[in-house]
């Protein structure tokens, strides 16, 4: 005597559009709270998405920031892909850039072809 819910195989085409739908939401979501805080939505998602990329060197700087936040999301997906849950991933990132720059601090007078290489394995 009690409820029973059974799953029904959701259609092929509703896979792709769960994460469009996600981030739809999550825009509206915000705009809404912009709009409460008396502030124009457009005007903020200008400042957030097409700002950073109006220039080359701020173009750069998104680069420069965001690639150790990639590489660390790239090592989670790697584990992940190997049955191995890890909720360690930024003071992992943070040990890696310590030992890199140990490692660097160490590195007078060699080439960079030798230093460079050196410090990724150490990182």
């Amino acid at each position: 005597m009690g409820i029973k819910f059974e799953r029904i195989p959701a259609p092929v085409w509703v896979g792709p559009l769960i994460p469009v739908a996600a981030v739809i939401v999550t825009f509206l979501l915000t705009a809404t709270l912009i709009v409460l805080v008396d502030a124009n939505p457009l005007e903020a998602y200008y400042y957030f998405l097409l700002d950073p990329l109006s220039g080359r060197v701020s173009a750069i700087e998104v680069l420069v920031k965001s690639t150790p936040l990639l590489l660390t999301g790239a090592a989670v997906t790697f584990a992940f892909a190997g049955g191995y849950w890890n909720i360690g991933a930024e003071g992992q990132l943070y040990a890696g850039a310590t030992a890199a720059t140990a490692i660097g601090l160490q590195m007078h007078g060699v080439s960079p072809w030798v230093a460079l290489p050196l410090m990724i394995i150490g990182g």
